[in-house]
């Protein structure tokens, strides 16, 4: 199943009949010249808001049961940040409850117009609205939840494990540990008191091969959750891509 059948489903199941929305609102190409050669590698930035839309950002959320979806006990769609940010930006919310102590709250975006078979770089920064204090009890070791970023060189999916749970096809890594074209870039606590919305900056550096038709697949996620569930509010995703020599 490709990716947009596979993932859609979660989407409809999780978001109701949502307007997938456009491009992203900024794509610009330009070139770098290479340390010691000759050569000139393209360099592909592209920023994504979500004011007018989930900008074809779809959901990746695991581990799932098909109870919980019916029960609601997960979310993915359009927000607004919560006061006392700005409340007319928009976002896009995320929301669930642990299974068996994991959740991965994630969600997966496709970059093309690649060159096929090339190796990239990928500078990403998230602007991610957590309302998680700085002596927050998550009750998860190691003091989680973190945020994680990804970059793939194939369609993520989600499948069933042996319990019947739906997990993602690719290594996320566990708890604050990274995989390959997975890295952790921080935790979601913030200065603020526990329940205080703000905006945190986290910035991390992937490497993936573009496919056959010229398409990567970048991700963004939080991994663990305390008992009690999770919302996070992602507000912008930057993403440069520089073809490495």
């Amino acid at each position: 199943m490709s990716l947009r059948n596979n993932l859609a489903v979660l989407l409809v199941l999780v978001a109701g009949c949502e307007d997938l929305g456009g491009l992203s609102d900024t794509e610009t190409w330009s070139t770098a010249a290479t340390a010691g050669t000759d050569s000139a590698l393209q360099s592909f930035t592209v920023r994504y808001t979500f004011d007018d839309g989930l900008q074809d950002w779809l959901p990746l959320i695991a581990p799932v049961r098909a109870d919980e979806l019916t029960d609601q006990a997960i979310s993915f769609g359009r927000g607004h940040l919560p006061a006392p940010l700005d409340e007319e930006d928009g976002t896009i919310r995320l929301a669930g409850l642990p299974s068996d102590g994991e959740l991965f709250l994630g969600m997966v975006g496709r970059v093309d117009g690649l060159e096929p078979g090339m190796r990239y770089e990928v500078v990403m920064r998230v602007f991610v609205a957590s309302a998680l204090g700085p002596e927050a009890d998550t009750a998860i070791p190691g003091g989680g939840p973190w945020l994680k970023i990804g970059a793939l060189s194939a369609a993520p999916a989600l499948e069933p494990d042996a319990d019947g749970r739906l997990q993602t096809s690719f290594d996320r890594g566990e708890g604050r540990e990274g995989a390959e074209g997975v890295v952790m870039v921080g935790d979601l606590r913030t200065p603020a008191s526990p329940g205080a919305y703000e905006l945190l900056t986290r910035m991390g550096v992937v490497e993936a091969t573009a496919d056959d038709a010229g398409s990567l697949w970048l991700v963004v996620g939080t991994e663990g959750a305390p008992p009690q569930g999770l919302v996070v509010h992602m507000a912008r995703v930057d993403a440069t891509l520089m073809a490495l020599p």
